[in-house]
């Protein structure tokens, strides 16, 4: 078997901290997740959790039946589900790139053989490109919608072509940042039998800690992945939380607001100082500082200002990644990042 790189995980001592890296939610969960938890029962800790309650409440959701869902530890669980249940050493895996890094450490994990695309200069998908590289070899293709670390969308016209040409081949769509372009694809598992959306309630729903996602397609691909899902993988606080997060979508459009609201300022503030930025389709930002990205990078770092480093991504070096702060994080950003840029 191939073997894996290790994920890197930035997770030490970042409570004290200004925290812009990792694209968490600046404003938390909603208050109803935390009057539902400080409202636990001794059973609700103490029996193994029950799946059906929050799954019918999914299903009405999303307008589809409890038979379409997984729910899953997390969006990374969800991904890993399709790889253990759809790849096997030595099949092919189409990848656009720059992307996630799980999906190429879960290949290797795997054993398959990676088939890299890149996406365009102006950092649009490279639909032509995908669609020219399926093969009958091909037998998972990755598409994040929006992208992960670029920020940009694929066309549903795009989507479909790929979908179409894709046959047999399983297109896993991860829509881990839908909230910020309020649109989602979920609706087209009941129109192909080879997609496999996968979504999270870590960004928008703010529930990063409690790992909590979910795996949606037809009734047979639904099946298959129920058998390489661990028993129990999702605890009854995530549960009640996702619950009760689903119940607030005011609290959920508040958030998606204030994010359009924060990047709109960043990028004012940045562009007065000469910086160019990139507005994404997500809870971040991507700034070009070129050759001083390192040293900007790491004297934030020294002031306890936490951004991502995308140096070692395609098309990405020279540039860093801001994660959509509440306005005193961004403040503090802007004035650091204004003082080190005049040394």
């Amino acid at each position: 078997m191939t073997q894996a790189k290790t994920y890197q995980i930035f997770n030490s001592g970042r409570n004290e901290k200004t925290r812009l890296d990792l694209n968490e939610n600046a404003w938390g969960c909603s208050p109803r997740v935390l009057h539902a938890l400080q409202n636990l029962s001794p059973e609700d800790i103490s029996l193994y959790p029950a799946y059906d309650s929050f799954s019918n409440q999914i299903a009405e959701n999303y307008r589809i039946g409890t038979e379409n869902i997984i729910i899953s530890n997390g969006a990374d669980d969800s991904i890993r589900c399709v790889f253990d249940c759809f790849v096997e050493e030595g099949d092919e895996l189409l990848l656009p790139v720059p992307n996630y890094g799980m999906f190429d450490i879960y290949g290797r994990i795997r054993g398959a053989k990676t088939a890299e695309v890149l996406y365009h200069n102006d950092f649009s998908f490279p639909v032509e490109e995908v669609l020219a590289a399926i093969s009958p070899g091909i037998k998972l293709i990755v598409i994040v919608n929006p992208a992960n670390p670029l920020g940009t969308v694929i066309s549903e016209k795009g989507l479909l072509q790929i979908l179409d040409k894709a046959g047999d081949s399983i297109v896993l769509l991860d829509e881990t940042y839908w909230h910020f372009v309020a649109k989602s694809y979920i609706q087209l598992i009941k129109e192909f039998d080879n997609l496999v959306v996968v979504q999270t309630f870590s960004k928008a729903y703010g529930l990063t800690g409690l790992r909590l996602g979910m795996l949606f397609s037809n009734k047979e691909n639904i099946q298959n992945l129920a058998k390489v899902n661990l028993p129990f993988s999702v605890n009854t606080l995530a549960l009640k939380a996702g619950g009760a997060a689903l119940k607030d979508q005011k609290f959920i459009q508040q958030v998606v607001r204030n994010v359009k609201l924060e990047t709109r300022l960043l990028q004012s503030e940045l562009n007065k100082s000469g910086i160019e930025t990139r507005a994404c389709n997500t809870n971040f930002l991507l700034i070009k500082v070129g050759e001083r990205a390192d040293e900007i990078y790491h004297d934030l770092q020294r002031r306890d200002i936490l951004v991502r480093n995308l140096h070692k991504y395609p098309l990405l070096k020279g540039y860093l990644r801001i994660s959509i702060g509440t306005r005193e994080d961004n403040l503090k950003f802007l004035e650091a990042l204004r003082f080190i840029l005049k040394t």
